[in-house]
């Protein structure tokens, strides 16, 4: 017969998973948000003036190309998080035999998938940057 766990150990064993889910689930929100806006702000463009419309229009399209990137990454770290908190719980129980190299392997694949996004997020500030800076190069030439 097999020893059964303790909640504790359990608990402790689950506490990286779920902090790490927890905590890419909020990034995940932040990004969303951040990819909403970009199709707002592109749909706006499409119905409204013409001048420099082109250039917009081409950032936007690249920035919402980067956040689904990053948006996949984020999925991609909640999905391997959440094998990982499954192979953390069976070997809680006992079952399967040792799941350590399994574990470490989630968890850096996991952790890979997030600095990914965050490098995605970079870019896609980045891009705001010279969106910002393109609209204002239209708005001088405007008033000039």
């Amino acid at each position: 017969m097999m020893p059964t766990p303790s909640f504790a150990d359990l608990l402790t064993n689950s506490t990286t998973p779920l902090f790490l889910i927890s905590s890419v689930c909020i990034l995940l929100l932040v990004i969303n948000n951040r990819y909403t806006h970009v199709i707002d702000r592109l749909r706006s463009i499409i119905e409204s003036d013409p001048s420099n419309r082109e250039t917009q229009i081409q950032i936007l399209f690249r920035r919402a190309s980067i956040l689904r990137i990053s948006i996949l990454s984020l999925c991609s770290s909640i999905v391997l998080s959440s094998l990982l908190l499954c192979c953390t719980v069976l070997d809680a129980f006992g079952y399967g035999g040792n799941h350590h190299m399994i574990v470490g392997t989630l968890l850096l694949a996991s952790t890979i998938c997030i600095v990914s996004s965050a490098v995605t997020l970079w870019l896609d500030v980045v891009l705001s940057l010279k969106a910002i800076r393109s609209y204002l190069n239209a708005c001088e030439s405007h008033h000039e």
